[in-house]
């Protein structure tokens, strides 16, 4: 990211979470998060001055969350790998787990992500993180599971969930 103009100035992308690259190269932050919702009202300040902020030497990462049907890491769009929807059985489903990491550089911001994937019935085996996992999916806004292309299977999702026991 060019921290002059606070728009997205390059990048490689060897595993992207539905989203294409060459579609935000030169496009401003806020703009580029403007899919997601509610974020530029809410927090979108609060970014800026996270991203001006930035020290080179240090680092600092975060995690990002949705559920795909496979364990893919490539989900291009071009690729048009199969959504989730009201057909999605527990063996599909997979927790998909961007972990960012973000760095200053003279005059920019380098952002890094690597993707993992977790098969969700290996989750169950962890009951604290299966249970915050199953209330974010039961309270997520229908704006948000839109977003995450989980409209048409949330209520699947739910049921699977609620159907497995956590020991």
């Amino acid at each position: 990211m060019d921290r002059s103009t606070m728009s997205l100035a390059a990048g490689c992308v060897c595993f992207p979470s539905s989203w294409n690259l060459q579609e935000s190269i030169g496009k401003p932050v806020h703009q580029i998060h403007d899919l997601v919702p509610d974020l530029n009202p809410s927090i979108g300040e609060r970014i800026k001055r996270f991203l001006e902020g930035l020290q080179p030497g240090r680092a600092f990462c975060r995690e990002n969350w949705s559920l795909t049907r496979s364990d893919e890491r490539n989900y291009h769009p071009r690729l048009k790998r199969q959504k989730l929807d009201e057909t999605v059985t527990l063996d599909e489903l997979h927790l998909r787990l961007e972990h960012q990491l973000f760095t200053a550089l003279p005059s920019g911001v380098l952002m890094g992500i690597r993707i993992s994937t977790i098969p969700l019935p290996a989750l169950s085996e962890q009951r604290e993180e299966w249970n915050n996992l199953k209330e974010k999916i039961r309270t997520m806004p229908p704006e948000v599971a839109r977003y995450k292309s989980m409209e048409k299977a949330q209520l699947t999702i739910q049921r699977i969930m609620n159907s497995v026991r956590c020991d």
